[in-house]
């Protein structure tokens, strides 16, 4: 069995090229947005002090995917990766400040980990890798 028919796809797999490095892009904003839209709607009905969280998240989301951004790719794990701390201390009743999903926290955190990782990976590594219509013009 050759490497090309074993090997996964998905957030979790090494980011091998720059198809690999934008997949992960995509599939992480897709994933932030999705976590945004959640937040506006959970917002809209039980907690209202999470809808500015659920616009953050789309719009930052919205511009990792449209220009593979670090920048984006950085303001999403700082906010993400701290989410975890909060959600433990949620958990064990120190704070009342978000949500209480533990696991939903660790593996938005992982992925946007993941993201910051293929974003600078797409921007210097693979910077000079053919990628057709993934291929980032200027260079930024």
């Amino acid at each position: 069995m050759s490497d090309t028919t074993t090997k996964k796809s998905g957030l979790l797999s090494k980011i091998e090229s720059r198809e690999d490095a934008a997949r992960t892009i995509k599939e992480g904003a897709i994933g932030f947005i999705f976590i945004g839209v959640l937040h506006i709607v959970i917002g809209m009905w039980l907690l209202p002090g999470v809808i500015a969280d659920g616009v953050f998240y789309a719009v930052i989301a919205g511009f990792l995917w449209r220009w593979k951004s670090r920048i984006a790719a950085v303001l999403l794990a700082m906010v993400a990766v701290p989410n975890v701390v909060v959600t433990l201390l949620n958990r064990i009743g120190v704070t009342n400040l978000g949500g209480g999903n533990v696991f939903l926290a660790v593996i938005v955190a992982v992925v946007s980990v993941r993201v910051v990782e293929a974003t600078f990976k797409i921007h210097g590594r693979f910077r000079s890798q053919e990628g057709g219509p993934n291929r980032v013009a200027g260079g930024s």
